[in-house]
């Protein structure tokens, strides 16, 4: 049976005008002729049976399109072209930005990019977006949702700090803009982030030559599953949110998880989530759709929670997946959203909780454990059975999966779902008027199922899984050598490392605070400071700060992103920091990623505190990643008052002393909400960034620019002159 979504909603005419705007036309009439028709099949899904049609007509799970760099003798390029495509998705005729370009094939994904270590991947960017004519420019500058870096941000080729900074500008750096103008980052390889590399600070506008991105993967790179997305401080969510994100693969047959044959055989299965936020026109605009959490005391959800969109997976919904009882099959999970966390965990349903209307009862479903083999793609050493992996957006999990003839029945049917979704919507998503009914309470949860699971006949003898032997030594092959070097990137750090470093602190934060008239704000009297942001009580307007420091008392020396050398963490290579890692907020999650370099974090903070580790699964071993969900204090919590530095490191340590009850205008911290991580920094110099990986969040100002230097004492101490010949520095093409 068939069950059509119909609805009659159109874009009203000031929204059609807002649209043609971002756009950069001016004339409706000029523009309607350049504007794609998309579907009237966009608007939120609810009922079971609108899930069952799409559960019914999904198709098998594929693997994007591969680009290979493996084979040193070839000189492989990827093509990579920027443009609106109109894909189908769940029924929705869409228009997005897409990753397209030879490899395209209608799905909003981009193409895989394998390679090995001590290879290079080098590829053609074309941007065929549209560009915004002079008028639109001048009004979307003046809206706040416009900013080109003025010859700065294009890298920096050779400037000892390695990019080159913005020269001042009157506006809000913080605010959604530059939707047409892009770069891409390789998130998690230990590579160059300056020049034409994994630098994020280039700009590529819309134009007809091509930007050349040439990054080479160092000998002794670790193999495993890594991802790159659209990276310009501004437009990050909006790209992400539409697509521009794909799957980075590094196989390496000579050390690592690659070396274990039945590994190395087994199916291969990339599994890259995507939260594509396309509203109700099928389209992304502006960032409405964009943001995370509640609306503070109503129950009511605000952006992407808004669509009740299922989670995509490679651009599909709902895919199937073929499995043979007894084989063992590769996943690789990458969190490629924008905002909410997703725990994939495989169940079996039985065929008696599924009713012919669609409605699933997943209450009595038997949990399938998977066999963790790497987090945010490094090997752990270890092999543990979970009940379900714990992807925050940025986070990679690699499991092995193998399903037995007693999960193969015709009375069953298994799933891949996301444990911490509820099987019906739990808010209500949106108010509701005539012409847009929302979703209410109770409503079914599209964002439940991730996949289905088709079982086909058994092989004849189950396959063995590895030997803990074969997994601790794909870890041990990364950590024999000089980890300066890049010949051991994971070999732990040591006491003697992190005796003389200082403890470097981030604290996520969202600020009350208000802009002045001239900069778009509202907010008189006005006296600008150094980032135009004033106080500005009641009215106040969220912005997203980053705190790198603290006094005895815990009160946070905050600030919006800035480029500027002024207001970057400036560290030395060949050393290392422990980092603290914490945040704030009263209903939103931050999540803490650097580039470049990787870091050491307890199990307990990779998974969360509250997960139900399994036998055999330590919380306090130590294990590599890239992204870590910070720890959060809620703003509802009750402070306890921290009245010197020695009382801080016993609370951060653990111990306890006796808490004083918080003095009105004295902050504190809570109990267990700071992850203590080690990390190092090697071969690479320049400038990257460490932000929030909840992309609203960074692109409004979340984030801050990191910049290792060779020589950290001289380079404090030149700081002022190289200011300005950085800002004289020329930009990347």
């Amino acid at each position: 049976m068939k069950y059509p979504f119909k609805t009659n909603s159109k874009l009203a005419l000031s929204a059609l005008c807002c649209l043609l705007l971002a756009q950069g036309y001016h004339n409706p009439a000029e523009a309607r002729s350049q504007v794609v028709e998309t579907s009237n099949d966009c608007a939120v899904m609810t009922t079971a049976g609108q899930r069952k049609t799409l559960l019914d007509n999904a198709p098998k799970l594929k693997n994007p399109p591969v680009y290979d760099f493996s084979d040193k003798d070839k000189d492989t390029k990827a093509k990579l072209v920027v443009e609106y495509k109109t894909p189908v998705l769940a029924g929705c005729q869409t228009r997005l930005r897409q990753w397209a370009g030879p490899k395209y094939d209608d799905r909003p994904v981009g193409p895989t990019m394998v390679i090995r270590p001590d290879r290079t991947y080098r590829a053609d960017i074309y941007n065929k977006l549209p560009a915004e004519n002079e008028a639109t420019r001048q009004e979307m500058t003046r809206m706040g949702h416009l900013h080109h870096l003025d010859g700065a941000g294009h890298g920096g080729e050779s400037t000892t700090l390695g990019y080159v900074p913005p020269k001042p500008v009157e506006m809000n750096f913080n605010v959604p803009h530059n939707f047409n103008v892009t770069n891409l980052h390789t998130h998690g390889w230990h590579v160059d982030p300056t020049g034409k590399s994994d630098n994020i600070f280039r700009e590529m506008e819309p134009r007809e030559a091509p930007y050349d991105q040439i990054v080479h993967l160092p000998k002794g790179h670790p193999s495993g599953t890594f991802w790159y997305h659209a990276h310009l401080h501004g437009s990050t969510t909006l790209q992400v949110a539409s697509g521009m994100a794909g799957a980075l693969i590094v196989n390496d047959h000579n050390q690592g998880l690659e070396t274990i044959e039945v590994i190395r055989n087994a199916p291969d299965r990339i599994m890259l989530f995507q939260q594509l936020a396309y509203g109700r026109d099928g389209q992304i605009e502006n960032y409405d759709n964009l943001q995370q959490g509640d609306i503070s005391g109503t129950g009511k959800a605000v952006g992407y929670k808004n669509l009740n969109r299922p989670v995509f997976v490679n651009g599909q919904a709902y895919p199937k997946v073929a499995i043979k009882p007894g084989e063992i099959q590769r996943w690789r999970f990458i969190h490629a959203g924008i905002t909410d966390g997703i725990n994939p965990q495989l169940v079996k349903v039985p065929a008696s909780d599924i009713s012919e209307t669609g409605d699933i009862d997943f209450s009595n479903a038997e949990v399938i454990n998977m066999y963790e083999i790497a987090l945010d793609g490094l090997p752990t050493g270890t092999m543990p059975s979970i009940p379900y992996a714990v992807l925050a957006p940025g986070y990679r999990t690699d499991v092995l999966v193998q399903v037995s003839a007693s999960h193969s029945d015709e009375d069953s049917r298994l799933f891949l779902i996301d444990q911490g979704q509820k099987d019906k919507v739990n808010v209500q998503l949106r108010d509701k008027t005539d012409t847009d009914p929302g979703v209410a309470t109770g409503a079914i949860n599209f964002r439940r199922i991730l996949l289905q699971i088709e079982t086909h006949e058994a092989l004849a003898t189950p396959q063995a899984l590895p030997t803990p032997d074969q997994i601790a030594q794909a870890y041990t092959d990364y950590t024999q050598g000089d980890p300066y070097t890049g010949e051991a990137p994971l070999k732990p750090l040591t006491a003697a490392e992190l005796d003389n470093g200082k403890i470097q602190q981030v604290h996520y934060k969202v600020s009350s605070q208000y802009q002045c008239p001239e900069h778009g704000g509202s907010c008189t009297p006005c006296t600008d400071d150094a980032n135009n942001l004033v106080s500005c009580g009641a009215e106040a307007k969220n912005f997203y700060m980053i705190c790198d420091g603290r006094d005895a008392y815990g009160n946070w020396s905050c600030f919006n992103f800035n480029p500027s050398v002024d207001f970057a963490r400036i560290l030395g290579l060949n050393s290392a920091n422990i980092w603290q890692i914490s945040g704030e907020s009263n209903s939103a999650n931050h999540i803490f990623h650097i580039h470049v370099n990787p870091f050491q974090v307890q199990r307990k903070f990779a998974y969360g505190v509250n997960y139900p580790f399994p036998e055999g699964m330590n919380e306090n071993d130590w294990v590599w990643k890239d992204t870590l969900k910070a720890p959060v204090f809620r703003n509802t919590e009750t402070l306890t008052n921290i009245a010197s530095q020695a009382q801080l490191d016993e609370y951060i340590s653990g111990k306890t002393f006796d808490p004083k009850t918080p003095t009105s205008g004295v902050k504190g911290i809570g109990q267990g909400h700071i992850a203590t991580i080690k990390t190092r920094y090697t071969v690479f110099t320049g400038a990257f960034v460490q932000h929030c990986h909840v992309l609203n969040h960074e692109d409004q100002g979340m984030m801050q620019v990191v910049s290792i230097e060779p020589a950290l004492e001289d380079i404090k101490k030149e700081i002022p002159q190289l200011h300005k010949a950085i800002m004289e520095h020329g930009r990347i093409e």
